[in-house]
């Protein structure tokens, strides 16, 4: 499975997630620490890429990430519910807004100089299934653009399997550690691709975090290679959650992560 593989497969993935209930797997959890990630570090082969995340006072809730690409993420609430995220300078006009129906994500559409770009709609099949298809703004409408991609979830919320076009698929396994960001409201309703990390210059943070427990490994159907995901729980404060991911496939290290936690 080479890097440009693995990058097709990340890209035909929506970074929004939906369920046909209001109910997020995560939002029972009891909030019994205050485990939460305050810096993620990436080495890919190149320099590191760090991201510092900070929160709303006495809260959950993300209030910026700083670092990556885009130099910083905003994040906006309504009630519990991560409805905008901001990209760089707020005066250029890139976010992303997402919109629920019954607090079940229902689209998010991606903004580029206030303009709409993209979109990202569900259709759901049951409480643990469901269908996305990507939208282009061309012309003053939205058009298709590529192929309807079904996922399946585990009961607690873990994405498990991933189905595009030509056959391909994709399944992932877990463990029974806790995710980085499973305590963090409003996280798992917009992120399920999780564990395909796109391996390449536009890697982050969401690219290999779980929503409920840590990806072991991730295969796809005919392909001999898989990748697999070991993990170092190394901080006696918050000892189910992960202080180093490492993506490996066969003998090859794709990358690395280091986690820290308040």
């Amino acid at each position: 499975m080479n890097k440009f593989t693995l990058l097709l497969l990340a890209c035909i993935m929506a970074v929004v997630s939906c369920k046909d209930n209001g109910e997020d797997p995560n939002d029972k959890l009891p909030l019994d620490s205050n485990t939460l990630p305050v810096e993620i570090v990436i080495y890919t082969g190149g320099e590191p890429e760090t991201y510092a995340i900070s929160y709303l006072p006495g809260t959950y809730k993300i209030d910026k990430i700083e670092g990556g690409t885009h130099g910083v993420e905003k994040y906006q609430y309504q009630d519990d519910l991560i409805e905008k995220i901001t990209y760089g300078d707020v005066v250029l006009g890139d976010y992303v807004k997402f919109e629920y129906e019954n607090k079940v994500l229902v689209s998010a559409v991606r903004y580029e100089d206030n303009a709409p770009e993209r979109k990202v709609a569900c259709s759901h099949l049951t409480s643990n299934a469901l269908i996305t298809q990507s939208y282009r703004y061309v012309n003053n409408k939205w058009e298709e653009d590529n192929t309807p991609v079904f996922f399946e979830f585990a009961p607690n919320g873990n994405m498990i399997k991933a189905e595009g076009d030509s056959g391909t698929e994709i399944n992932l396994t877990y463990d029974d550690k806790n995710a980085p960001f499973i305590h963090v409201i409003g996280w798992s309703k917009i992120h399920f691709t999780t564990g395909i990390p796109f391996l390449s210059d536009g890697m982050g943070y969401v690219d290999f975090m779980g929503r409920r427990n840590n990806p072991l490994k991730m295969s796809m159907l005919g392909s001999p290679d898989a990748l697999e995901y070991i993990y170092d729980f190394n901080d006696t404060k918050n000892p189910k959650f992960p202080t180093k991911i490492v993506g490996r496939v066969n003998t090859n290290v794709m990358f690395t992560a280091q986690i820290s936690y308040q």
